[in-house]
């Protein structure tokens, strides 16, 4: 997705009330959604794809991977407070993809990612202005979306992965250093 000129729109973002429930939860409060809100006030000339927000229901498999495919960047935003090195699965969804990752900085990902293969912000203003200054720069943005997924499937591979849930599982000497196990 980092070699697309023509997108539909800027970001995406996807909220759900549970993992593939398939529909949004009647009266449920979300803070994710006043973030979401505040983004949607605040800036101006952005354009959104966003689900499982304002009664759009949330999407998953093709049609997220579509509905993605529309986006100039994605909106990597987890419940809850920040909290270091904490992502929900939509970062590999996002980078796997070459889409360039909206992250923010608390959650520490710049000790393993550059500012050329993520997009770390400190706030919404920040944020928007992110997103402003790479729209006028087309190819910055796609070379973020491709180091990132580059640098992605370089230190979150399935052997690297697999060797430290074992290694930690069953107590044994890990084969790899992990960036992420400091």
């Amino acid at each position: 997705m980092f070699e697309k000129k023509n997108h539909l729109y800027d970001i995406f973002y996807a909220i759900s009330h549970g993992v593939n429930r398939g529909i949004l939860k009647k009266n449920k409060y979300d803070s994710r959604e006043d973030f979401v809100r505040n983004l949607l006030n605040m800036s101006v000339n952005i354009s959104y794809n966003f689900f499982g927000f304002n009664n759009i229901q949330p999407i998953w498999g093709d049609k997220f991977s579509y509905e993605l495919s529309k986006c100039r960047f994605g909106l990597n935003l987890s419940r809850g407070a920040p909290i270091k090195y904490y992502s929900s699965n939509r970062i590999a969804s996002y980078i796997a993809n070459g889409l360039p990752t909206l992250i923010d900085e608390k959650i520490q990902f710049s000790d393993f990612f550059t500012n050329n293969e993520m997009i770390f912000y400190k706030d919404i203003r920040d944020l928007i202005d992110k997103v402003n200054f790479y729209k006028k720069n087309e190819n910055l943005r796609a070379k973020i979306g491709m180091n990132g997924k580059k640098k992605y499937f370089k230190i979150f591979n399935n052997k690297i992965v697999g060797d430290y849930i074992l290694s930690k599982s069953l107590g044994v000497k890990s084969s790899y250093k992990y960036v992420w196990d400091t």
